[in-house]
This record gives C-alpha cells, sequence and structure tokens, in this order.
C-alpha cells in the first residue's frame, strides 16, 4: 500500500540537493590552509630578518676585532724577531766547542816526554787552509770540529800512548795518525837539560844520541757532546800504555 502525503505543499519538507555541505567543508578547509601557509610565512620572514640582522652585528664585531688586531700587530712582530734571536743564540750556545777545555785535556792526556809543535783546529766540517792537507792526508769525513796536533816523541811507545790517550777527549770521535816520522840521525840539534831537542821547524831534534819521533794527528769530534753514549762503557786507559790502571 502507498503512503500519501496529505499535508499542502507549502508544508512539506523539500530534499536538500546532494553536495551542497561537502563544497562549504573544502572551501572552509582551503581558506585554513591558507591562513597556516600565511602564518608560516610571515614567521619565517621575520626569522630571516632577526637573522640578517644578527650576521650585520657579528661582521661589525668581527671588523671591529680586525681592526684591533691590525693595532697590535707591531708588538706580534716584535715578539716574533725575539723569539728568532733567541732561537739564533741558542743554536749558535749548542754549536759552542770548548777549546779552552780540549786545550787542557791534552796537557793533562799528553805522557811525559812528549812536546806539541802545531796545534790546528777548526769548528766547521770542512777543512780549510793550512788544515786541508792534513784533513785529506787522514781521510778524515768529520761533522763536527776537528783538530790537527803536531808533536814530538822520543819513541814508537811514547807515541801509541799518546794516541790512546788522545782518544779520551771529550768529544772524541775518531783520532787518526796521518804521520809518524824519525828525524835524521845526522841531525847535530842539542838537547835540552829536560831531555827534549831544541828542534827547528820541521824536525824534532834527538833525546840523547836517539832522533825523536815526529807525529801528525787529526782528531774528529762530534758536532755535540753526547755524555750518555758512554755510560757505562770501559774506558780506562790501561798501565801498560801509560794509564793509571
Amino acid at each position: 500500500m502507498r503512503a500519501v502525503n496529505l499535508l499542502p505543499d507549502a508544508r512539506r519538507s523539500r530534499p536538500r540537493a546532494s553536495g551542497g555541505g561537502s563544497s562549504s567543508y573544502v572551501l572552509l578547509g582551503v581558506l585554513g590552509a591558507l591562513l597556516v601557509g600565511v602564518v608560516v610565512y610571515v614567521l619565517a620572514l621575520n626569522q630571516v630578518s632577526a637573522q640578517r640582522g644578527e650576521l650585520a652585528r657579528l661582521s661589525a664585531e668581527t671588523r671591529a676585532a680586525e681592526a684591533r688586531t691590525a693595532a697590535f700587530g707591531a708588538f706580534g712582530d716584535f715578539a716574533a724577531v725575539k723569539r728568532t734571536r733567541l732561537a739564533s743564540v741558542s743554536a749558535l750556545a749548542e754549536a759552542r766547542f770548548d777549546w779552552e777545555r780540549l786545550v787542557r785535556e791534552i796537557a793533562h792526556l799528553l805522557p811525559a816526554g812528549t812536546w806539541l809543535t802545531d796545534l790546528e783546529a777548526t769548528s766547521t766540517p770542512q777543512a780549510t787552509g793550512a788544515t786541508a792537507p792534513a784533513a785529506a792526508a787522514s781521510g778524515t769525513a768529520s761533522t763536527g770540529p776537528s783538530l790537527n796536533l803536531s808533536a814530538c816523541a822520543p819513541d814508537q811507545r811514547i807515541v801509541a800512548v799518546a794516541l790512546v790517550r788522545l782518544r779520551r777527549l771529550h768529544g772524541a770521535e775518531e783520532v787518526k795518525l796521518a804521520e809518524s816520522k824519525r828525524g835524521s840521525s845526522e841531525s847535530g840539534q842539542g838537547v835540552s837539560s829536560a831531555g827534549t831537542a831544541d828542534s827547528a821547524a820541521g824536525d824534532c831534534g834527538r833525546t840523547g844520541t836517539r832522533p825523536n819521533y815526529k807525529i801528525d794527528v787529526t782528531i774528529a769530534f762530534a758536532p755535540q757532546a753526547r755524555p750518555e753514549q758512554v755510560q757505562g762503557e770501559d774506558r780506562r786507559i790501561p798501565a801498560r800504555l801509560g794509564g793509571g790502571e
């Protein structure tokens, strides 16, 4: 059975058009999204402006600091010059060789009956001047100071004692005998009361009736003394070679 609506047309409810409500919701959603986008854009723009202001402030502070640094640059140059000079003086002090101690040691180490006729030294590895022939003859290639020593001795035993003792010089790396030559038996030079000859240049004269020996020795030293390298070593001179042990 079919239902019949008895209400007049003016009072009858009309059905709503389909899709009208959803369109309004979509419109509201679009408007909300636009509003959120505008808010985000404004906040980002404000943040960028604040960061630009901070960057400008930091740039100004950097320029001011650079200006202060440039004003104190002269003091920095003075400090660098001071450090350079101190380093140079320290290097010279470390490379300095104690020649006074060397002469004292030679005076104590040479055995009795031996005397010096010539002593030439150089603080550089290269031999120069009169020291070059002796260094070339000995074949010494030193990296530190070197000493060329000429002396007279009465016999070969004293020469051997002198060579062994010269090895005890502080910092000595190598002791080489360049020449050991006996004088002429026809030499007519006199002998002093101490037993040493009044020798002329190049001749050691006589001790008693026997001609003396003339020796040339080249001694190479280390650039710097290294006493820690000889700790624990037995460097005593035996009694048979003139030592005290």
